[in-house]
């Protein structure tokens, strides 16, 4: 989800609208940096796909209660409830093997899937997806960025302290 938690898109959270106008914005922003075109309409399709998975998502109170999350399920179980996805392929090939159990931390999404993640969403899935990952490598690049401006800094400074040496060794 695109918000910090479930509570935060009930309708009378006072901060709701602010909150998705202003990611809306400035991911628009991000993805425009990217020279990505449609910047604005994609990051509304992403909004509306978040919109569709808030009801499913598990809200953090839930989430602090790890234990009571751990669902256990047969791998056929899991897999016959999906009909959107080959989720007997899928994991076979990340996995190489057919796991006996499949452990299930959010119910209502494992329940809702086949109505979240369907080729009617597909364009509203992309759009998030897109999102997400910009978002993600913006970070990410800041964060190098952040590192190696932290890096010349500490070169800067070893260097000052050697020049500031070779100059007491000269007087």
């Amino acid at each position: 989800m695109i918000l910090p938690d479930t509570t935060y898109y009930n309708d009378e959270h006072p901060r709701k609208k602010e909150l998705l106008d202003f990611w809306a914005k400035n991911t628009s922003e991000i993805l425009k940096t990217f020279d990505v075109e449609n910047a604005e309409e994609i990051a509304k399709s992403a909004l509306k796909f978040d919109a569709l998975l808030v009801p499913s998502a598990n809200a953090s109170e839930e989430w602090a209660k790890y234990a009571e999350l751990y669902h256990p399920i047969s791998t056929d179980n899991f897999i016959s409830k999906v009909q959107n996805l080959d989720l007997k392929s899928l994991i076979k090939d990340l996995v190489k093997t057919e796991p006996d159990k499949v452990i299930v931390y959010e119910d209502r999404f494992y329940e809702s899937f086949d109505s979240l993640i369907n080729e009617e969403n597909w364009s509203l899935i992309k759009a998030w997806m897109l999102t997400k990952m910009h978002v993600a490598l913006l970070l990410s690049s800041m964060k190098t960025l952040e590192f190696l401006v932290e890096l010349t800094d500490v070169s800067f400074q070893m260097f000052k302290k050697q020049e500031v040496k070779k100059n007491i060794n000269l007087i």
